[in-house]
């Protein structure tokens, strides 16, 4: 799974929503805003580490526009992807494979604060593939994702994202 179809579970667990939740949690900022976050897969043999950094560039009424950029260690290699800009639309996507299995709240310790968090959990069949997950959310961080857990048929160990650091303007 990549950063950004994990990304896209994070906040796809509505049923079914009115507005992009992404696009929400962009759209409670301003410009300039930013989020840094940290994946882990433990593959058995290595781990992958990638780390993203995303900028809110615009929000307008009718999408937020967003760019991010990628590092990842594969063991002792780094590659660093080019920055990609994505246009995140007010409107949802109708394409959600996801099947909300719970919904809460809870406080957790994120980059060292406190946060109150919404929690999602849901479950997916993709390409043949069950996976499941849980993710916490707020509108503290730009782009809402506070930390998420994936795991899979495929995966050995199950597949972690946290936000490290952040600034929300």
């Amino acid at each position: 799974m990549t950063l950004a179809t994990a990304l896209l579970c994070v906040m796809a667990v509505q049923d079914p929503p009115k507005v992009n939740p992404r696009y929400e949690f962009w759209a409670e900022c301003k410009a300039g805003s930013w989020v840094k976050v940290k994946m882990l897969i433990k593959t058995g043999q290595m781990d992958i580490e990638t780390v993203a950094v995303t900028t809110l560039l615009e929000v307008t009424p009718e999408k937020a526009v967003v760019e991010t950029t990628t590092t990842t260690k594969f063991g002792d290699k780094e590659m660093k992807l080019p920055a990609k800009k994505e246009e995140i639309s007010q409107k949802p996507d109708p394409a959600q494979p996801m099947k909300p299995a719970g919904e809460s709240e809870e406080e957790i310790t994120v980059a060292g604060k406190q946060l109150k968090c919404r929690v999602y959990e849901f479950e997916m069949e993709q390409n043949g593939q069950k996976s499941k997950g849980k993710s916490w959310t707020t509108k503290t961080i730009p782009g809402g994702v506070a930390k998420s857990e994936f795991t899979s048929e495929k995966m050995p160990a199950p597949m972690k994202l946290e936000a490290v650091e952040w600034e929300k303007k």
